[in-house]
């Protein structure tokens, strides 16, 4: 009956209460709508497939879900070494694509410097990495946009979050699963340790609490629990998040002005986000490479900053995005609005807390994609620190005004002060093209013969620019 439920539900976009439900797919006419509803609910509502809205509609969860079989899993949990006078932090971490194991290791992190001293080991058990590039912001990329599963659920995506801050100079954007959240809800019992549910899953655990011993405890745990999901129908990782939603306090959504709709339909497209108070004033800026996801995550059982979370819902009443079209795009712009508008409750203050140090520098042209169809944006920076941004197509781009601007910018260059904000734009250009220069599109200038080279070679690399795909910048 759950699978007839859900095929019907399939074909209503607008929902569907349990009355029309019931004489729909049951042939039952006649049902008052109490008597109705309970029979829908002890039908459906303990199955991830179906969720039932403020006005008491059912859904048929979309489609368009992340299916777990795509989702990268990234195991980890910390070892703390409480006898060791520096202060230390032992990681254990196991990459996980397609639902199998790729590379596991452990990364040692020293906290007595800035950045913090790594010392990062891995294994591959399949030949997926190369073994010359496995070094910490290898492994940082790879963790970035992967879905962080440990324990408790906050402890080791803070550590990263921080690493990555102090290597890449930016917040990490993931998903978090706990598995002792998990566990309860599939097991239907509290959860206290890890020990614990080895037990309840009849795994065996280990008596020397080393590395490898608890990775192969967190791996096996992990898998038995994507077992038992199958079970429950449990087919997407939205759907694997949504199970620790209900086990956390519902968000009363009637104190702000959007509710949980309104997060759900966010683009996921990169941009910026202002979180206002009642009387509009904004609270805090920040930028996502994916909208849906970084805002929803204030709404969940979340990795934010607990004391950050409680602050803005607090204060906070209303939310408003704004869609670019990469996620430098959004970087930039919210370091604009933050040095414009001054956010209480912001910490990314200065621009060198996005950015980290970038020796070569040079002259480049960024090419990325734009909000507007059928547009691109330009980003121009130059080794004396000067910044501009073009928005063209394939058109524009070929014509007299773009050689100018490039004659003027890179070969006949003014020697005016550069104001600060270029300054501190072309900052943040040259600290995300460091870390992205190997996926995105860029023109090395000083390696044009004149504007004239400089130009017919930009004209070449938008010549195909619809066939850039947007996922590589969310």
């Amino acid at each position: 009956m759950k699978d007839k439920f859900y095929s019907y539900l399939c074909n209503q976009p607008d929902g569907c209460d349990a009355v029309h439900l019931v004489r729909d797919v049951m042939n039952l006419k006649g049902a008052n709508a109490e008597v109705a509803e309970k029979i829908v609910y002890n039908s459906i509502s303990s199955d991830t497939r179906f969720i039932r809205d403020e006005q008491g509609k059912w859904h048929a969860k979309s489609e368009s879900a992340v299916e777990l079989h795509k989702v990268r899993f990234v195991l980890a949990e910390v070892l703390d070494q409480p006898r060791v006078a520096v202060p230390l932090q032992i990681l254990h971490f196991e990459i996980i694509e397609d639902l199998r194991s790729i590379s596991r290791g452990t990364l040692h992190a020293k906290w007595d410097s800035s950045p913090p001293k790594i010392d990062l080991k891995w294994s591959d058990v399949h030949d997926t990495h190369d073994a010359q590039s496995k070094n910490i912001h290898t492994f940082l990329r790879v963790v970035d946009g992967a879905c962080i599963v440990e324990f408790k659920g906050s402890r080791v995506f803070r550590i990263l979050n921080k690493l990555n801050l102090a290597y890449l100079g930016d917040d990490l954007e993931c998903d978090v699963i706990s598995l002792k959240k998990l566990g309860a809800f599939l097991l239907n019992d509290k959860i206290t340790s890890l020990s614990i549910l080895a037990s309840k899953l009849g795994i065996e655990y280990v008596e020397r609490e080393d590395s490898a011993g608890i990775g192969k405890v967190l791996s096996n745990c992990f898998v038995a629990l994507l077992e038992r999901s199958r079970e429950k129908n449990i087919a997407s990782l939205d759907e694997l998040l949504n199970t620790q939603e209900s086990q956390e306090p519902a968000i009363d959504y009637l104190r702000y002005n959007f509710d949980a709709e309104f997060i759900k339909n966010l683009p996921e497209a990169p941009g910026v986000y202002l979180m206002k108070s009642r009387i509009g004033e904004v609270l805090y800026v920040g930028k996502a490479r994916n909208l849906r996801k970084r805002v929803g995550n204030y709404f969940r059982a979340t990795e934010e900053s607990p004391e950050k979370i409680a602050l803005l819902r607090d204060f906070l009443f209303d939310i408003e995005t704004r869609i670019v079209g990469s996620e430098l795009e959004a970087l930039l712009f919210e370091h604009e609005l933050i040095t414009t508008l001054n956010p209480p409750v912001n910490t990314q203050m200065q621009v060198h807390e996005r950015t980290v140090p970038v020796k070569d520098k040079g002259q480049r042209i960024v090419i990325l994609p734009s909000a507007e169809e059928n547009k691109l944006e330009l980003f121009f920076v130059s080794e004396s620190a000067r910044f501009e941004k073009a928005r063209v197509d394939a058109v524009s781009v070929r014509d007299k005004k773009m050689y100018n601007r490039i004659e003027a910018f890179f070969f006949n260059p003014a020697f005016d002060d550069i104001p600060n904000a270029e300054k501190e734009k072309s900052e943040i250009v040259f600290s995300w093209l460091s870390r992205h220069k190997d996926v995105v599109n860029w023109i090395d200038v000083s390696k044009t013969a004149d504007s004239h080279d400089c130009h017919r070679l930009l004209a070449e690399h938008v010549r195909g620019f619809d066939k850039y795909s947007r996922a590589i910048y969310l």
